[in-house]
């Protein structure tokens, strides 16, 4: 049902025009406009070097910890590790290529040291010479290129924060599947090139698919399932 109120009017009261607006213009005019503007400091040159970005970098899985990073214009920049619930912080400076494993542990280059740390109670596990490294999410490997010489290195496949499960010598470069269950690798020796492939969930069925050749291979590229490469 609708209702309808009735208001009864009694008298109204009529203002001239003029009062009105005296009214509102007097308290605007009353208010200096230097008042509200605010005032533009001088850039010093000095303060260059306290300027930096700030930049999100990666999530835990487990959505307790986050990493980002400062950088600044003249001094080193830093990647930080920070817990949600209590802002305990880990700060690690000229350090990027950062990852976090499937169990949370975070993973970063610090210049050419392969840096892993549990931020839950700060261990931490080093590894030395490392030229790049690669992470397998569905074995939870870590897939680690140290250059012990020009051109050619030690590939070691290891667990984040554990031990070193295969080494390989005389590899010049590797791939990990986009997929993360495969690896390819050239292998230099007396001069001849070969090319491996390794299932990393059953690290001793490696198999050649290139034998002995003075060819080398090198930007090996991967088909998004895994199923084929070039």
């Amino acid at each position: 049902m609708l209702k309808i109120v009735l208001f009864k009017i009694s008298k109204i009261s009529l203002i001239p025009f003029f009062t009105l607006v005296s009214f509102f213009v007097l308290p605007l005019v009353a208010c200096p406009l230097t008042g509200q503007v605010m005032v533009k400091q001088k850039l010093d040159p000095a303060s260059y070097p306290l300027w930096s970005t700030f930049e999100m970098d990666k999530t835990a899985p487990n959505e307790k910890w986050v990493s980002f990073t400062v950088n600044y214009a003249n001094k080193t920049d830093s990647l930080f590790l920070r817990s949600v619930s209590d802002n305990k912080t880990y700060r690690f400076t000229s350090s990027s290529m950062s990852l976090f494993t499937k169990n949370n542990l975070f993973v970063f280059m610090k210049n050419n040291t392969l840096v892993t740390i549990n931020p839950e109670n700060g261990k931490m596990d080093f590894v030395e010479a490392v030229e790049h490294y690669e992470y397998s999410h569905p074995t939870n490997l870590l897939v680690v290129y140290c250059q012990s010489e020009k051109n050619k290195g030690t590939l070691r496949i290891k667990i984040p924060l554990g031990e070193t499960l295969q080494e390989i010598s005389d590899v010049t470069n590797f791939s990990v599947s986009p997929l993360g269950k495969h690896l390819l690798y050239n292998l230099c020796f007396n001069g001849k090139n070969s090319v491996f492939l390794t299932d990393l969930k059953k690290l001793n069925t490696s198999q050649y698919i290139i034998n002995a050749t003075e060819n080398y291979y090198d930007n090996f590229t991967w088909q998004k399932n895994d199923k084929a490469a070039a």
